[in-house]
């Protein structure tokens, strides 16, 4: 996954030396060439969604992970099934020392989309098109993540999950009215514990002693206030 910056700080120091060690340079950009094409399936395998014919289908990624219909929920996410949603171009984590791979969802540390080693990749990929692109793009191997999932089909999907589709069953009415009654009383408790001390303070400050219950200070209708 660090691969990807290496490259990147490879390709700008290349652009660096191009005038003054030519040959540095080529050496430095054909290095960090054959990372990004390793990146890209070089090595049999895609690191990069929606590229070549063999790219990661179950990405660590919330919104990728959601279904296309029904709710998004720990059911969606822990079922045995591609993600819905096609993140193009995004890069996983990646193989570990042994080029080993899961496209394992719960795995975040191959499976991960990351803006860290994301924003380089595409910097180097934007420096090699501007050395080697022609400003043509072609992907004709590759493969439509919803093809062959029951994530992606409405019936196939309904199906997969048995008794329907997944529903959200927190939001029901009960707990709606339990979730108001506490939400009530954290109200009134931050409402109420202020209000409170500032009397307190404001008794000491006064030369009083501190209210206890029953005070008639703090009861209006037992100091004739009302």
């Amino acid at each position: 996954r660090y691969a990807a910056n290496a490259a990147l700080i490879a390709l700008v120091y290349a652009k660096k030396i191009d005038d003054s060690d030519p040959s540095s340079a080529s050496t430095y950009r054909t290095w960090a060439k054959g990372q990004i094409d390793y990146m890209l399936g070089d090595g049999g395998r895609s690191y990069v969604i929606g590229f070549g014919s063999n790219f990661p289908r179950r990405p660590h990624h919330a919104a990728s992970t959601c279904a296309c219909t029904g709710c998004c929920d720990w059911d969606t996410y822990n079922a045995d099934a591609d993600n819905c949603q096609t993140l193009t171009g995004a890069l996983v984590g990646g193989p570990g020392s042994n080029d080993d791979y899961d496209d394992d969802r719960t795995n975040y540390y191959s499976n991960e989309v990351a803006t860290d080693y994301n924003a380089a990749f595409q910097s180097a990929i934007a420096s090699l098109e501007l050395k080697y692109g022609t400003g043509t793009y072609s992907n004709s191997d590759a493969e439509k993540v919803c093809s062959s999932t029951p994530m992606c089909d409405g019936n196939q999907m309904y199906n997969y999950f048995g008794e329907g589709w997944p529903t959200c069953n927190f939001w029901t009415g009960s707990n709606i009215a339990w979730v108001s009654i506490v939400g009530i009383i954290v109200l009134l408790s931050m409402t109420a514990g202020p209000w409170y001390c500032v009397r307190v303070w404001r008794q000491r400050q006064a030369g009083g002693e501190e209210p206890v219950d029953g005070d008639k200070t703090l009861n209006p209708v037992a100091s004739g206030g009302l």
